[in-house]
């Protein structure tokens, strides 16, 4: 899955954006591989007029079937043991223009 959190409307993020979306879609076309991608403008989705952060609900929305069907699950025994039930099938690539904390915080939602 690939996550691009770059906005939307700034005119120096957009192209780079715009560009790194068509990249991933002729990717796909031509790989005939089965990629997420989701192109969600964090800045103006999750504005405070927009709802802030309850928006990322939407995001998850989006990534849910991916998450879902790429999970890995592990669980701690005791201090030095660890089991997995379920291995990760999948990766989520999350990038946006110029700050971590918009990915760290996807990667957060994600994780939980």
């Amino acid at each position: 899955m690939v996550v691009n959190l770059i906005e939307k409307t700034k005119h120096y993020q957009n192209p780079v954006g715009a560009k790194f979306n068509e990249f991933v879609e002729n990717y796909k076309k031509n790989n005939k591989d089965k990629v997420t991608n989701i192109w969600f403008d964090f800045h103006k989705e999750c504005s405070s007029k927009n709802g802030g952060w309850a928006q990322l609900k939407k995001l998850l929305g989006l990534a849910k079937q991916f998450l879902d069907e790429h999970k890995c699950n592990i669980i701690l025994v005791n201090k030095n043991e660890y089991v997995t039930y379920q291995s990760q099938t999948g990766v989520a690539r999350i990038n946006c223009f110029d700050s971590l904390d918009r990915t760290n915080v996807v990667q957060t939602i994600f994780c939980k």
